[in-house]
């Protein structure tokens, strides 16, 4: 998701709208906010950018942000609280259960099994 894999055939909207979610993906953002800074409709962003990523926009951004934690969870020390908060989650037990349910581990288990000082 970090790699702008979708940038190569989306839509100038769509576009636009992946590269405010890497730029500001720590920040309270969601699908209604975006659909007014790229001047449309929530309904007609909802359906563009499904049609173009084939998620939806929650959905796209939980795992951009799912992503950036499990950099983080690799590379840092920083309490598991303190990177979901880095990351735009503000309801920790949440980011517990999706970091379970995505990625099959608790964000312990994930940091003591991948975890590489000096990266």
């Amino acid at each position: 998701l970090h790699d702008s894999e979708h940038d190569s055939y989306a839509s100038p909207l769509i576009k636009t709208a992946l590269d405010i979610v890497r730029k500001e993906y720590m920040f309270d953002i969601n699908r209604t906010t975006i659909a007014n800074r790229i001047y449309v409709s929530s309904a007609y962003f909802s359906h563009l950018f499904k049609k173009e990523t084939g998620k939806n926009f929650s959905q796209y951004l939980n795992e951009f942000r799912m992503n950036c934690a499990r950099t983080m969870l690799r590379s840092s020390t920083q309490s598991i609280q303190s990177i979901a908060k880095s990351v735009g989650f503000t309801n920790y037990p949440y980011f517990c259960s999706q970091f379970k349910k995505l990625y099959g581990q608790t964000c312990n288990q994930y940091r003591e099994s991948h975890f590489k000082e000096g990266d």
